[in-house]
């Protein structure tokens, strides 16, 4: 049986271009919040409502969301502005 590309195993945890659930298993956690990430570009700053309006249009729960790029590092903030780390 074939391996799954990474852009198959993110579309299993997506419907109509929206995510479905965040994934319990890390490998595959990371390679849906690096689908995410991708809503952000790099070098700009955003403020908290930005990022959870980018979020929301992905997923209801924008604070696990966010969470989750943090946590991963995919993005940084301080004070309340937030930016996409170089990955």
């Amino acid at each position: 049986m074939a391996q799954r590309t990474d852009e198959q195993i993110v579309a299993g945890y997506l419907r109509d271009g929206k995510l479905r659930i965040l994934p319990k298993k890390l490998s595959r956690q990371l390679l849906v919040l690096r689908w995410v990430v991708d809503r952000f570009a790099l070098g700009t700053k955003y403020s908290e409502q930005e990022v959870n309006e980018i979020l929301t249009a992905l997923h209801p729960d924008y604070a696990m969301l966010r969470r989750a790029l943090v946590d991963h590092r995919f993005m940084s903030r301080d004070a309340g502005i937030y930016w996409k780390e170089p990955i």
